[in-house]
């Protein structure tokens, strides 16, 4: 039996009541803003960690969810952010699975940020700032890297070593080393003055951002390099194909791959310029 209850949550940041429903599965709680997830599950791992299953009920697709549960004076935060991985959101009526430690539960989980495909969000103000300078160091990141597969010779051209050492396998070590990579990248539709206020600030999380995004196109990268490696001669027909798609398309396939989720993600975060919110 699942049981609701309205609670009230003043937004500092725009001093407006918005209400938040606690919704009880397995004696498990979770405080979340209306009409954006519902908890559907509870269970146990054997790795001694709790799954919590919630359900997409906004009708719009989610790029990031966050889940916060409260362990003496700090928050345990488990997400599930599809924003840097491509925006290959939680559709409306999908799951998300998040797993927390198998610790005492004493008080209910509760949803510190839900952000959407448009854009439009809704959480702890402070916790969608982090995610807002997280994303847009993704963001310019990628914006970098698909400059470089775009301009960089085909698999079979030599291409792999010319693009892998242009985005550099070991990225910058510190916040101020992204600044300075990421202030020379504008985006599509979002004003320079926006991203060069969060650049120049040079957070962790812009950091944590930019090395993400850099991990998931070269991993993208190895990958159609593993392919190209392949003989041509294997066993049937998709394989040989495979592998001179790899070698002769691969790169631009990537850098027209990425050129689309960037664009998504600009599109996100030229609402975020706006300060709109849900």
């Amino acid at each position: 039996m699942r049981t609701i209850y309205g609670l009230i949550l003043m937004v500092a940041c725009l001093g407006l009541p918005i209400v938040l429903f606690s919704q009880n599965t397995s004696n498990w709680k979770l405080v979340t803003p209306p009409n954006s997830v519902q908890l559907v599950g509870v269970a146990t791992q054997p790795n001694k960690t709790v799954g919590i299953v919630v359900k997409n009920i906004s009708g719009e697709p989610i790029v990031d969810i966050a889940i916060a549960r409260r362990l003496g004076n700090d928050d345990d935060i488990s997400g599930v952010d599809t924003f840097a991985s491509g925006m290959v959101a939680i559709q409306p009526g999908g799951t998300a699975s998040l797993s927390f430690s198998n610790a005492p539960n004493t008080k209910p989980l509760r949803v510190v940020a839900v952000v959407w495909s448009d854009g439009s969000r809704v959480g702890d103000p402070e916790f969608l700032a982090r995610l807002e300078d997280e994303m847009i160091g993704a963001t310019l990141e990628m914006a970098r890297d698909v400059r470089i597969l775009a301009s960089s010779p085909e698999l079979d051209a030599g291409g792999a070593d010319t693009a892998v050492n242009a985005i550099g396998p070991s990225g910058p070590h510190n916040s101020a080393e992204v600044a300075s990579t990421l202030r020379r990248i504008s985006l599509p539709g979002v004003p320079k003055s926006y991203l060069d206020a969060h650049v120049n600030r040079a957070s962790s999380y812009l950091l944590i951002g930019s090395k993400r995004a850099r991990s998931i196109i070269l991993g993208d990268l190895r990958s159609q390099m593993q392919i190209a490696s392949l003989p041509l001669s294997g066993p049937g027909v998709r394989r040989s194909s495979m592998v001179a798609q790899a070698r002769q398309h691969g790169m631009s396939v990537l850098a027209s791959k990425y050129q689309v989720i960037v664009a998504k993600q600009s599109k996100a975060l030229e609402r975020f310029s706006q300060g709109e919110r849900q």
